[in-house]
């Protein structure tokens, strides 16, 4: 084997155990995230600051080791792979920083970097679903309005909860 066989092969395993650590980081970031209940607040944890610093030390490092290579076409798609996980941190800082809310008995006070601040009665509420592609709920209201609520957002299993306990109490015994 000669020696830019032997590279190609140490960046693919590299970039496969990177991939499957990644997952494994995320999934146990999922479950953690599933474990914490906050009375009626929803908010990103602290274990997002952590995912975030570790998209920027990757970053950081794939660009270190590839900025002493030739660009040809592999170093370039490793490249846009290192800014892909830098934006990716980049977007885990603002979320931790920026999208929170807060629910009670009479509705939703949601904030996010993409919407702002709003409000939503729970007596508006059409739908919830489930975006797996993302793992986000998906509350629909009335006006076409609707929030995007991350499956890693601490809190977000209470609001479940307190939406199902609703739609049972509302049902109609018949």
């Amino acid at each position: 084997m000669d020696e830019t066989s032997f590279a190609l092969v140490v960046k693919v395993t590299f970039s496969v155990m990177g991939s499957w650590l990644s997952y494994i980081l995320v999934k146990s970031y999922a479950v953690h995230v599933w474990q914490k209940t906050i009375k009626g607040k929803l908010r990103y944890g602290l274990s997002s600051m952590v995912l975030a610093f570790i998209c920027f030390a990757a970053t950081f490092t794939i660009v270190n080791v590839v900025s002493f290579e030739q660009y040809d076409y592999p170093t370039i798609s490793i490249l846009a792979l290192a800014v892909c996980i830098g934006l990716a941190g980049l977007l885990l800082i603002l979320d931790y920083f920026g999208t929170k809310g807060e629910f009670d008995e009479r509705g939703l006070y949601f904030q996010s970097i993409w919407h702002g601040r709003r409000y939503y009665r729970w007596e508006d509420l059409i739908d919830v679903t489930h975006n797996s592609c993302f793992d986000h709920y998906v509350l629909s209201f009335y006006g076409k309005k609707s929030v995007r609520v991350s499956a890693y957002m601490q809190g977000y299993r209470e609001l479940l909860e307190h939406i199902d306990s609703m739609w049972r109490d509302h049902e109609d015994p018949s």
